[in-house]
């Protein structure tokens, strides 16, 4: 929810955080990114691995990067790949 709301306000026409709000979304910021690297270390699936990384990158300022791994999912992957690597199924 945090990282479709951080994506979202970066949509054209979308208003910018009032100022009263800026101090809290930092601290929940680091909060996430606090709780993603703990939970990096763990058994995960791709979609949360995807997800852990899509928040490290979005609490670091890498808002791209954040909302593409955020919203990327395995075929997506794995057409990106194909298409931009040329990617062999041997490494599946």
């Amino acid at each position: 929810m945090l990282t479709t709301i951080e994506i979202a306000r970066h949509r054209k026409g979308n208003p910018a955080v009032p100022a009263w709000l800026k101090a809290d979304c930092g601290g929940v910021w680091a909060q996430a990114y606090t709780l993603a690297l703990a939970d990096i270390d763990s058994e995960i699936d791709s979609p949360t691995a995807s997800a852990i990384l899509g928040v490290i990158a979005l609490a670091k300022g890498k808002l791209k990067l954040g909302a593409m791994l955020s919203g990327l999912d395995e075929s997506e992957l794995d057409e990106w790949l194909e298409q931009r690597l040329a990617w062999s199924a041997l490494y599946e």
